[in-house]
């Protein structure tokens, strides 16, 4: 019996410890599920009524007849650009995100030019336009005639008929109510000629319309132009917008960078010429006067550009270093250079192209007026930079205006901005340091200090950020900036590195030229860090070759053996893609006299490269729709009318049009392409903030097709 009891107590408490061990724990998973399922009910029901006093909200704000007949963001503001010239304030607010709709002109030369630029023929003369048969506009601009107004002409000011032309400016602009802004440019001349009455009637008849004039002259110099030009202009919007003129943007710019490497021989002096122009400077000199040619100097901005090209051209000569076999009817003349030493040099004049560029106009722009037109064109044209950087000004402000900010009453004083200075380190004086001083007390209502900005953030190959203690010391360049962000500091100066002393390295990399001289160009290494290292962690070169491997050191390539076109480029998640092309790779034969016979007596034809771009574009459209990942091209900043550039504008995201031509080969050479380039970016809308950064490369610019998918995607969401 003994053994029966104890069997039986064994079995019993065996049970309990079984149900002790069950019962809690399905009892907490029961709760678990009780608590879960009443969160679940009570934040769906939260989110419901979130839902209905937004839609409600909402509705109230669309009833109001200030949002009933507000535009919509994601279409751009429109342009009637009367006297459009070439298109400069054209190129400069369309790259600050407005639209022009229709365009006047009388010149015919200009409307040639302007029509095969855009594609767009501007309409005739503004005196016959009638308003009625314009399309609706938001702003109007008027780069009105200047001769009335210039220290060069006769200076009759309003009474001059085409002074008289602003009257048909604002013909236009009251048939049309519904616009918002009306923008002139004019020199600086109208604010003296004849004691300032041609500025005091303009402004007079635009307040008397009800407009809020805002007036100022800007220097293009401190803009980024490499030309000491100034301009007046004057924005008046028809509500009191709260509107201020765009700072200074980077230090003044020098005219050496737009120089060309080689001219043609036509654009240079002979002897006789120059000895002609030493002896009319040396008789204004005599009797005071400030006449006579002058040497353009590198270092700094050059003087204005002026309609007539002789005035402007003999204010700029280029001095060209003395050439050993240079022609003989190339002429000569001694300069004083550094330390008063006199060397000789030879004298030219400036080409169209750097005329251009003098007016911020990139090469891609084509110069199809014969050279005399040219000349006479960026003489009248405006710098594109600053009418960029003042429409942005005006954008900023309308959005400021649309969103309820208002000006306050008090007066602001207008101050013609400056550019920005180095600072010089202040010298300790020595005698106040030996005296006793007290220290100075502190006010009850000091100012408090201001924020540490966060510091910048590096991206590592394993897609983490790191802070870097190496900061930029150059001046921000925020005017290049065109696509804005919330970016605190500047990204690390990757400098240029110098020719390398691996003896073996530079071998190698010779040895890659001499094999592939159509394809052997590198991308410049600091170009490559800067993107791996500010903007996004790259994982593949999907163009390159284990000598350019040796510098660039990614981690996986395709060579030329391995044919991207035929490969996937999937990486690794939130990791990217770089890609430089090679510009050249299909070959074809040469027909007629480049035949060439062998040694055998048969004719050996000359090889020609064809383009490949074409292909290398679909191909990195194809795999960016089926990879999602970011994508980063190089290649040249080609004009809009080739195929493979239109491939590239209608799938990608961003366009960096960099500031700077490129050092190809950089680690064994210094000598730049004589092409500019641009970097293309596919999924920009991944970088978030590090987007910004790629503003310091140069202009960075949405693409159409992204901003309209951008503002499906919005509405999409908001419905």
């Amino acid at each position: 019996m003994k053994t029966k009891t104890v069997t039986n107590k064994q079995s019993l408490s065996k049970n309990k410890t079984a149900i002790k061990a069950v019962n809690p724990k399905s009892q907490v998973a029961h709760w678990i599920l009780l608590i879960t399922a009443l969160f679940n009910q009570v934040r769906d029901w939260v989110f419901n009524k979130i839902q209905n006093v937004r839609t409600q909200a909402v509705n109230l704000l669309k009833a109001f007849p200030w949002v009933k007949n507000k535009k919509p963001k994601h279409e751009p503001l429109t342009i009637f650009e009367a006297f459009a010239g070439i298109g400069g304030t054209r190129i400069g607010a369309e790259s600050a995100g407005f639209k022009v709709v229709a365009a006047s002109e009388i010149d015919p030369h200009c409307i040639a030019t302007y029509q095969d630029n855009f594609g767009d023929r501007p309409l005739g003369d503004i005196t016959q336009l009638k308003a009625e048969d314009l399309p609706p506009f938001d702003i109007l601009t008027a780069s009105t005639p200047c001769q009335s107004f210039s220290t060069a002409g006769k200076r009759k000011g309003m009474k001059d008929p085409r002074g008289q032309l602003f009257y048909d400016t604002l013909r236009i602009a009251d048939g049309h109510p519904e616009h918002r802004v009306l923008f002139i440019e004019n020199v600086k001349g109208m604010k003296t000629t004849n004691s300032g009455r041609g500025l005091k009637t303009v402004l007079n008849e635009l307040k008397a319309r009800g407009y809020y004039t805002h007036h100022q002259v800007l220097k293009a110099s401190n803009y980024g132009v490499p030309q000491g030009r100034e301009r007046l202009f004057i924005v008046a919007f028809r509500e009191n917008v709260p509107f201020s003129f765009p700072k200074p943007t980077v230090l003044p710019a020098v005219s050496g960078d737009i120089l060309e490497k080689s001219a043609h021989k036509n654009f240079y002096l002979t002897q006789a010429q120059i000895d002609h122009r030493i002896q009319k400077k040396k008789d204004y000199d005599s009797k005071g006067h400030n006449f006579g040619f002058k040497v353009l100097d590198p270092k700094k901005p050059s003087t204005t550009l002026l309609k007539s090209a002789n005035s402007s051209l003999e204010k700029n000569l280029v001095a060209v270093p003395l050439e050993k076999n240079a022609p003989k009817s190339r002429g000569v003349i001694e300069l004083e250079v550094k330390g008063g030493k006199k060397k000789q040099f030879h004298l030219r004049h400036l080409t169209p192209r750097e005329c251009a560029r003098l007016q911020g106009f990139l090469d891609s722009y084509k110069l199809t007026s014969s050279g005399a037109d040219t000349y006479e064109q960026m003489g009248n044209s405006v710098p594109v930079p600053v009418i960029r950087e003042i429409f942005k000004e005006i954008l900023v402000s309308l959005n400021k205006w649309d969103k309820g900010e208002r000006v306050s009453n008090q007066p602001v004083k207008i101050v013609d901005p400056a550019p920005p200075q180095r600072k010089k380190p202040k010298k300790a004086n020595k005698s106040a340091t030996t005296k006793k001083t007290k220290a100075p007390k502190v006010a009850a209502t000091a100012k408090p200090t201001k924020k540490q900005k966060p510091p910048l953030k590096v991206v590592t190959s394993t897609g983490k950020a790191q802070p870097v203690t190496k900061k930029s010391s150059r001046a921000p360049k925020m005017g290049l900036a065109l696509v804005q962000g919330n970016s605190a500091a500047l990204p690390p100066v990757f400098p240029k590195p110098k020719v390398t002393t691996d003896k073996t390295l530079e071998g190698q990399i010779l040895g890659w030229k001499k094999k592939d001289k159509a394809n052997h160009f590198m991308t410049p290494k600091w170009l490559v860090d800067f993107i791996k290292l500010v903007v996004c962690p790259l994982e593949l070169d999907a163009a390159s070759s284990p000598e350019a491997n040796l510098v660039h050191k990614f981690k996986r390539i395709f060579t030329l053996k391995d044919n991207a076109l035929t490969q996937s480029w999937k990486v690794e998640d939130g990791h990217g893609v770089f890609v430089n092309p090679p510009y050249c790779g299909k070959l074809k034969r040469k027909k007629g006299k480049s035949a060439k016979k062998n040694k055998n007596g048969k004719i050996k034809k000359a090889p020609r490269y064809k383009s490949q771009l074409l292909d290398w574009a679909n191909k990195i459209v194809a795999e960016y729709k089926q990879n999602a990942q970011p994508i980063f091209v190089l290649v040249p900043a080609r004009g809009p009318e080739s195929k493979w550039f239109q491939v590239f504008f209608k799938n990608a995201s961003h366009i960096v049009f960099l500031k700077d031509r490129l050092v190809h080969n950089d680690t064994i050479s210094t000598s730049k392409a004589n092409f500019s380039s641009a970097l293309i970016v596919f999924g920009g809308d991944q970088l978030g903030e590090r987007l910004d950064y790629l503003s310091e490369l140069g202009e960075c610019m949405e693409t159409s097709a992204y901003r309209i998918s951008k503002a499906q995607s919005q509405t999409s969401n908001a419905a």
